[in-house]
């Protein structure tokens, strides 16, 4: 039975958030220590997107943006179009809830 419930925690939020959405994108210079939930931050002086997990476990998830190859080999690009965001390759957050998804205009697909 454990392992049903390691499973469930791991995977739930795979299929539980198809319909999430960001509220909002924003924009400035620095991102603030203190986020909130439903809401997109991208530092344009320092090129980093912050926003909490759509999987409500509670994590942030910061991503650097731009032509520089991350840890895992990954690199993100952010679209700005009508203030909402579309982050180009996708999110994953294997080593904390196991959530991956894709951000298109500020929904999480």
């Amino acid at each position: 039975m454990r392992i049903f419930k390691k499973l469930y925690r791991r995977f739930k939020g795979i299929f539980t958030n198809r319909r999430y959405a960001f509220d909002k994108l924003v924009i400035s210079d620095y991102l603030p220590l203190e986020i909130e939930k439903n809401k997109i931050y991208f530092s344009k002086k320092y090129n980093v997107v912050k926003f909490m997990c759509p999987n409500n476990c509670g994590n942030e998830t910061v991503l650097s943006i731009g032509e520089e190859v991350d840890i895992e080999g990954k690199i993100w690009t952010i679209d700005i179009e009508n203030g909402e965001a579309t982050i180009k390759n996708s999110v994953g957050s294997a080593d904390t809830c196991g959530a991956h998804y894709f951000i298109r205009k500020n929904k999480v697909d």
